[in-house]
């Protein structure tokens, strides 16, 4: 439900800082099941946040996009090409569709304040790789790029580049991750190559660059003062 980035880092985040370490087993089951079940109600709240940010958003250029639409929601902004659909999907704050390919924001409330906390950008991108080849069906996985960035407002963000081999087909995923008051947000770009070993570079390279341009302009809103 929450993409392939969220699976390595969700999970883990919210095991090792929202559920003490004297609770029984049984105990913490339960509460996984409960938060769970709680997710759409906390995704609901996220929303209700003020919706008068979305007009304080500071949009720039993004590379790999040309003449692009620009979505608000109610603490963030991104960019995304004009030919796309903007969708939705259980669990995903919004999800854009476009041809062999789709965008996701999750967001999920975490325990911690800033993504360092989980971790380097190489540690996360060794979780990632390392949770992939642990799924069923998983034949290859490889991390293609890997980056620390700063996008503003003394916010980090992590941004992976990937490719999947299954059983089911390859895929190529590009991610951004990053942590604002405590809300853990993924950007999860996934480009569908089908039946094939590789995902071709060169028949796959505008969606790549724009999907990394959208995955990328991904930028959280600018509250102004007067």
């Amino acid at each position: 439900m929450y993409g392939q980035v969220a699976v390595a880092m969700i999970s883990s985040v919210q095991k090792t800082w929202t559920t003490p370490c004297h609770m029984s087993r049984s105990h913490k089951s339960r509460i996984g099941i409960s938060k769970e079940a709680n997710v759409g109600r906390r995704m609901m709240n996220i929303l209700g946040t003020s919706l008068a940010l979305s007009s304080m958003v500071r949009v720039e250029p993004s590379q790999g996009l040309e003449s692009p639409a620009v979505y608000s929601g109610s603490t963030y902004s991104i960019q995304y090409p004009s030919t796309w659909e903007v969708s939705s999907k259980a669990g995903a704050d919004v999800l854009f569709k476009g041809s062999g390919v789709n965008v996701g924001i999750t967001i999920l409330p975490v325990r911690i304040s800033r993504v360092e906390e989980y971790g380097t950008v190489e540690q996360v991108a060794e979780k990632i790789v390392q949770t992939e080849k642990a799924k069923d069906g998983t034949l290859r996985a490889d991390m293609i790029n890997s980056r620390s960035v700063d996008i503003g407002n003394g916010i980090t963000a992590y941004d992976y580049d990937y490719e999947i081999q299954s059983t089911r087909g390859t895929k190529r995923i590009v991610s951004r991750v990053c942590i604002r008051d405590k809300q853990l947000f993924v950007v999860n770009g996934t480009i569908t190559c089908g039946k094939v070993e590789t995902c071709d570079a060169t028949q796959i390279s505008n969606i790549v660059d724009e999907t990394r341009g959208a995955v990328q302009s991904f930028a959280f809103a600018t509250i102004k003062i007067d």
